[in-house]
């Protein structure tokens, strides 16, 4: 088993690497659904409900209106380690800018997945 190093995870938007990305969160969940047992009537027990998941990336900015105009787009993102990768239609929810005086301005990108990540 090879250990993934975080600058071999390579997020892609509509095809095209999103620039300058410095660090990036896969988030997959599953919501759980109480149920009730009839041996366990005081405790709650949990079945698998539905998948959902998102993707934010932080990136170094390389650009200002084009990003903005992005925020409400659906695209196709995929994250690639290798030959390895996932892929999904996501929802651009929000893109998040800081500057700061001597650092380079930052901004952080989320995406929201609508559908399988497969």
């Amino acid at each position: 088993m090879a250990i993934i190093h975080g600058r071999q995870l390579i997020v892609k938007k509509n095809g095209a690497a999103i620039a300058a990305q410095k660090s990036c969160d896969i988030d997959v969940r599953c919501a759980g659904i109480p149920v009730s047992s009839p041996t366990q009537g005081q405790w709650e027990n949990n079945i698998a409900g539905k998948k959902s998941w998102s993707i934010t990336c932080n990136t170094l900015v390389t650009a200002l209106a084009s990003n903005v105009s992005m925020v409400g787009q659906t695209v196709t993102i995929s994250c690639n380690v290798g030959n390895d990768s996932v892929s999904g239609t996501a929802l651009i929810t929000g893109w998040k800018v800081t500057g700061t005086i001597g650092n380079l301005a930052q901004a952080v990108a989320t995406f929201l997945g609508s559908g399988p990540l497969t």
